[in-house]
């Protein structure tokens, strides 16, 4: 089973009517399929630079999930044809920095959308742990 990291595009309408409904839709999703969601929140909500037809704003959903890889596709499938969801994005995770991503996901605060937002990689703590983990990676033992 891999771990996957997955951004959700979410209809900020249909959130903003019953968020419950609309964030357990996607842990309902996965688990159909045979997955498990290890953590689900809400990243932030944000003005679409972008235009999604009919669309001005939206949710942005950070996840991380357990799936089968020959799974994932009927996962996709699934999402692909959910009214809520306007986009997403799966990536696999290197197995040696699930917990430390899983665990950031779980401490982070959404915060309201600044317009000249600025994010200093070069002096972010989970940049410069996840740069250590992965510059150690290959020169580590399974």
């Amino acid at each position: 089973m891999n771990v996957y990291e997955g951004l959700f595009v979410l209809d900020a309408s249909m959130y903003d009517e019953n968020p419950d409904a609309v964030s357990g839709r996607l842990a309902e999703m996965v688990g159909r399929e045979g997955g498990e969601m290890l953590h689900s929140s809400l990243w932030n909500e944000r003005t679409l630079n972008y235009g999604v037809p009919g669309h001005l704003r939206a949710i942005y959903w950070l996840s991380y999930f357990r799936c089968d890889p020959e799974r994932i596709k009927a996962v996709s499938d699934l999402f692909q044809n959910e009214a809520c969801v306007l986009r997403y994005l799966f990536i696999v995770i290197d197995p040696k920095l699930v917990d430390t991503l899983v665990d950031h996901a779980k401490k982070h605060k959404p915060t309201p959308q600044e317009d000249d937002e600025k994010i200093d990689l070069d002096n972010d703590p989970l940049m410069k742990e996840l740069e250590e983990k992965y510059k150690n990676r290959d020169t580590e033992s399974d």
